[in-house]
C-alpha cells in the first residue's frame, strides 16, 4: 500500500506545539510502520513458501524415474 506523504515543510509545521503533540505524532507513525514491516514480513514469508513449493516440485519432476516414466507416457499416448 503506498501513501502520498506530505511535504517536509508542511509536516513540521503541523506537528509544531507542545511536546506532547509531538510524542503523539512520532507514536502514531511509529504505530504505521511498525504495521506495514510487519506486513512486509508476512508477504515476504509467503512468497519464501511459494518459492519453496515450486523448487520442491521442479526437484521432483526432474528425477530420473519421473523422467522416464512421463517420456513413457508420452511415447505411448504418440504411439511410438
Amino acid at each position: 500500500m503506498l501513501r502520498r506523504v506530505r511535504p517536509f515543510q508542511r509536516q513540521q509545521q503541523q506537528d509544531a506545539g507542545t511536546g506532547d503533540q509531538d510524542a503523539t505524532s512520532v507514536e502514531r507513525r511509529l504505530t504505521h510502520m511498525e504495521a506495514m514491516i510487519e506486513g512486509l514480513q508476512h508477504s515476504v514469508h509467503r512468497e519464501s513458501i511459494r518459492r519453496a513449493s515450486q523448487i520442491a516440485e521442479l526437484k521432483r519432476d526432474t528425477q530420473p524415474d519421473a523422467v522416464r516414466r512421463d517420456l513413457s507416457r508420452d511415447a505411448r499416448r504418440r504411439g511410438i
